[in-house]
């Protein structure tokens, strides 16, 4: 991905290891074909441009070479004339804003330039997922980055609050923008017009309330790793991407993670991200998404339930829920998930009769094993089966009919309460209500549902809002403490995906768009051995069809087992 523009004659520069260079990078939103003025340039666009304006310069250059002679000019004179010949920047085919963001990156001293849209190939598929994976890297190593926001006009106050064009940019909505805000140390905000609005640190409060990144990672006195997961996809909640397999692969390097883009593959992408990051993050916060309700106490006297997340409830659906998220928007109400250490875990279950001088072993890190049922992972649990009162505020309610009549599975009580190794901003540990249902052969599923308005919390609260994770007060681990409290080997199923729902029909269109989207990927590296003689030879071919042939024969278990 090392293919840089030299802003002085807009021609493309190879450089092997840029890591030792200086330039600048721009972040930007593209713009489409829809919408008024040229639409983004690409890498084949510059290139005709290249060639067209190198065409015209071999025809010009044999005429002035033939006067030059005659006047007696010097070799070098020659060399500088046509050196200036080979710019583009001048040509009227050209864009306004790669011109401008050249301009404006040689005013700043800078030579180099990298912009998206035109410094990669997007026809490879190799360059593309180098670029996939390499672009938070690029960005962090950059002298420089230029944001260019073109819906915020000259003179535009962002310090002034929401009303401030800056606050609604659409710059601030894009799944792509979030690792181009966070990666480069300094970051430089520019108007429609190309003036400057104010830079990274000097906004990190303002950004902070816009996007939600914390201050202290904006200014760099924080990294990005003692964020927990579950904030960090909170950051990422509220933005959105063009194609719905982006808004997964734009968060690959926010966790440190890489995969292989597979577009095409749809919300699966953002199931396998998970994945990617439950094997190399020891953080369970990736599973406290969803709504959440507050259990105070195991007394069944009152209310001992209290809902705690209100706004953006009726957006969450009530079915049935595995233990992964289908996208970013999950997570909408894990802003104030922290993550704990094994160490302030036991910590927090001193007491109970997990503690003793086998806790630490009982408490090792999990291991989390994936297979088409779910999710096999050792938890601690509250037993709440022998509760029966109690029971009664932690259950799930399914979906009902259109006439009112209760759903197949109305009324399921959840058994347990696996707990994480997370709390909430006030230092509630957050666990997950599990249960079975009857036509399920094995595997947990994760108790969701809508809370009842005339049981589980005051009037004056009821929303019916569903929620998803349980918050626990000291006062319910205290309840839990002796008897009842254990670590449990569990199989959790590890995702809801509408198309499994859907009819035959729908399930095998789904399926097939997928295995085509393998294929291609599978053509395409070969493709790209064959020609480049590159080490991707059938070793390395293989090992790649094995890759794409395992997701396919798990998927395929996955969708069969739901047919009706």
């Amino acid at each position: 991905m090392p293919r840089f523009l030299d802003t002085h004659t807009g021609q493309f520069v190879w450089i092997g290891d840029p890591s030792n260079k200086q330039y600048a990078v721009l972040s930007h939103l593209w713009r489409s074909a829809a919408e008024v003025g040229l639409p983004e340039q690409t890498y084949d666009d510059i290139r005709r441009i290249q060639v067209a304006a190198a065409g015209a310069r071999d025809k010009k250059s044999s005429v002035w070479s033939t006067r030059l002679a005659h006047l007696g000019a010097k070799p070098q004179t020659l060399a500088e004339q046509t050196s200036a010949a080979t710019s583009i920047l001048s040509h009227p085919d050209l864009s306004h804003k790669i011109k401008e963001i050249c301009r404006v990156v040689r005013d700043a001293g800078y030579k180099l330039l990298w912009i998206d849209a035109c410094c990669i190939d997007s026809k490879s598929s190799l360059e593309l997922t180098e670029a996939v994976n390499a672009t938070y890297a690029l960005f962090s190593r950059a002298q420089v980055c230029y944001v260019y926001l073109m819906d915020v006009p000259d003179g535009d106050d962002p310090t002034i609050g929401p009303e401030s064009a800056f606050w609604r940019s659409k710059w601030h909505q894009r799944a792509w923008t979030l690792q181009e805000l966070i990666a480069p140390a300094h970051v430089e905000f520019l108007s429609n017009t190309w003036t400057p609005l104010g830079t990274k640190i000097k906004l990190a409060s303002v950004l902070e309330k816009i996007t939600g990144v914390d201050e202290a990672v904006l200014t760099g006195r924080a990294s990005v790793d003692s964020v927990s997961v579950a904030r960090r996809m909170w950051w990422a909640s509220r933005r959105r991407a063009r194609r719905v397999e982006d808004e997964a692969y734009s968060l690959m390097t926010i966790f440190g993670v890489h995969m292989q883009p597979i577009y095409g593959e749809g919300c699966y992408a953002f199931i396998r991200l998970q994945e990617e990051i439950i094997r190399t993050i020891p953080d369970q916060s990736i599973f406290a998404w969803g709504p959440s309700c507050h259990l105070r106490s195991l007394d069944t006297d009152g209310h001992p339930l209290e809902n705690l997340e209100v706004r953006n409830g009726a957006d969450f659906e009530a079915h049935e829920q595995g233990l992964l998220a289908k996208s970013p928007r999950d997570f909408a109400h894990a802003g104030d998930v922290v993550a704990m250490t094994a160490e302030d875990f036991a910590t927090r279950l001193a007491g109970t009769s997990l503690s003793g001088s086998s806790l630490p072993d009982r408490l090792s890190p999990p291991a989390y094993v994936f297979t088409p049922d779910g999710v096999s992972v050792d938890l601690p649990c509250v037993d709440i089966s022998g509760l029966a009162e109690a029971l009664h505020y932690v259950r799930y309610q399914g979906n009902t009919h259109s006439d009112g009549r209760p759903g197949a599975v109305d009324d399921k009580r959840a058994h347990t309460l696996a707990l994480l190794r997370c709390h909430d901003k006030d230092g509630r540990l957050i666990s997950l209500p599990l249960f079975r249902l009857p036509e399920k052969d094995q595997g947990l599923v994760v108790g969701t549902g809508p809370v009842a308005r005339n049981v589980l919390i005051p009037p004056a609260r009821a929303r019916g809002d569903p929620w998803r994770t349980v918050r626990l007060d000291a006062d319910v681990l205290d309840a839990a403490r002796g008897y009842f409290l254990d670590t449990h080997s569990l199989l959790i199923h590890r995702h809801y995906l509408p198309s499994i729902h859907a009819t035959g029909t729908d399930v095998t269109d789904t399926l097939m768009q997928r295995v085509e989207a393998l294929e291609r990927e599978v053509r395409t590296l070969r493709e790209a051995s064959r020609l480049g003689g590159t080490a991707i030879e059938s070793t390395g071919t293989k090992a790649w069809r094995s890759l794409f042939m395992h997701h396919i024969i798990r998927r395929l278990a996955v969708l069969s087992s739901k047919l009706p």
